[in-house]
């Protein structure tokens, strides 16, 4: 599927018509085509019950639980559908081809309360009633006509208007789609954690990018042969030997002394992840992620996300608690808070002093020169 492409209209009915369900695990609709869609075609449709949702699924879908919440570009209040309950629903009804008939005959009578002659007899009414008069008065239509009665005859008094303003065709549409490419990305894969913000500083993560410690370069290589879009940074201390790191993946690794301890907790901020199975890293290099809500795999912590298969192999395991948090935001999104209240809250002045540290090394960072050759 592509803009401007994509599936011909009989096609994409034909697929609707051979399934049972239809789940839409987008994080909120306006409306909702697909779902409607779905329905018309006796598909049961699925959706996270949030924003128009349970509106279309009231009577004969199943509207899931969030599991979790972020927040879009546009800070609309986003839902991540709760997984296991979605799933539970497609099992259920699949195991119950009554229930699954029953609501899919449901299903079709609702929609075709959609059918498109009446929802374009709607929208005549509500344009022509947009029409102004040659006096220049706007028409009322039948539907605000009703309202006006309704709130005028009720027991507490009330006055409704009704403003139009002129815009200029494709203004408001162009400065939504710059606010949108200046953003960044909500929901990645891989995931990252949420914006980290302190004092009014809002530091964004680097797309792909982990802390890895030596030992856990093997596990970082098994990871980016899942993501090829991650790249890392090794914190060394000063005078130590330079790990080995496979040809491979030798582009995608970057060494960093603690010799620059401004630019390495400014990258740590702008970090995703933290590999330090062994816990050969600095304690004040993990406070610092901490209080960075970067999200951490160590030792301990592998037996929180390993599954038995997994802990055949410690290196495995590592890799298994690496993707885990890589491919779900709702458990990237956990960490992350867990992280940063386990660290506890910095005072005023600490909370500060790390703002302003982080603000002078993005600065630094702005203005380094960038080589360019052939």
């Amino acid at each position: 599927m592509r803009r401007g492409a994509g599936l011909a209209a009989e096609e994409l009915a034909s697929y609707y018509r051979a399934a049972d369900v239809h789940l839409l695990a987008s994080t909120g609709e306006g409306f909702g085509l697909p779902t409607l869609q779905a329905a018309a075609a006796g598909a049961v449709p699925i959706a996270v019950a949030h924003t128009a949702n349970p509106e279309l699924l009231a009577g004969h879908g199943c509207a899931i639980p969030a599991e979790d919440w972020i927040d879009n570009e546009f800070g609309i209040r986003r839902a991540l559908i709760d997984v296991d309950a979605a799933a539970a629903a497609i099992r259920r009804l699949s195991r119950d081809p009554a229930t699954l008939a029953a609501r899919s005959a449901r299903a079709r009578d609702f929609a075709l309360a959609y059918d498109w002659d009446a929802v374009v007899d709607r929208w005549e009414e509500l344009l022509e009633g947009m029409c102004a008069s040659p006096c220049g008065r706007r028409r009322v239509t039948p539907s605000e006509a009703q309202l006006l009665r309704t709130v005028q005859g009720g027991d507490v008094g009330g006055r409704v208007s009704v403003t139009m303003i002129r815009r200029e065709v494709g203004r408001l549409e162009a400065s939504i789609m710059a606010d949108a490419c200046a953003a960044d990305d909500v929901l990645s894969c891989p995931t990252a954690p949420p914006p980290l913000e302190l004092e009014g500083l809002r530091v964004l993560r680097e797309r792909g990018l982990l802390c890895v410690a030596p030992p856990d370069l093997e596990a970082f290589a098994r990871l980016r042969s899942i993501f090829p879009v991650l790249h890392c940074f090794v914190p060394l201390a000063l005078g130590a030997e330079e790990p080995p790191v496979e040809p491979d993946v030798a582009k995608a690794v970057d060494l960093i002394a603690y010799a620059s301890p401004e630019e390495l907790r400014y990258r740590v901020a702008r970090s995703v992840m933290l590999l330090d199975s062994e816990g050969v890293l600095p304690s004040e290099l993990h406070e610092h992620a901490a209080r960075c809500r970067i999200p951490a795999v160590m030792g301990p912590s592998l037996d929180l996300l390993m599954s038995p298969a997994a802990a055949v192999d410690f290196v495995v395991g590592v890799v298994a608690a690496g993707r885990a948090l890589l491919t779900d935001p709702v458990l990237m999104a956990r960490a992350s808070r867990q992280r940063g209240d386990g660290a506890g809250r910095l005072s005023a002045s600490d909370e500060n002093a790390l703002a302003q540290a982080l603000r002078e090394q993005h600065g630094q960072e702005r203005n380094r020169p960038v080589a360019v050759g052939a």
